[in-house]
């Protein structure tokens, strides 16, 4: 992921987006805030609307799950 920290953009690149995946973000508790499907081995994700502070990307693809974490700052 980059960059992190990130401001508005956060832009994605995994070899497990060559087929259907699903990207969410999830705050510290756990509670996911916003998702999005995907295609393809990059995608941005908008995390303008989101509070500065510590969250995670689950890259979610069959039977493989990722999580990142990331910080806005702005």
């Amino acid at each position: 992921i980059f960059p992190n920290p990130v401001n508005t953009n956060l832009s994605v690149f995994s070899d497990l987006m060559k087929d259907q995946a699903e990207m969410c973000i999830r705050d510290l508790t756990g509670q996911e805030i916003a998702c999005q499907s995907m295609n393809g081995t990059r995608q941005n994700f908008d995390v303008s609307g989101l509070s500065n502070g510590i969250y995670f990307l689950c890259i979610k693809s069959g039977k493989n799950i990722i999580y990142r974490r990331f910080v806005i700052e702005r």
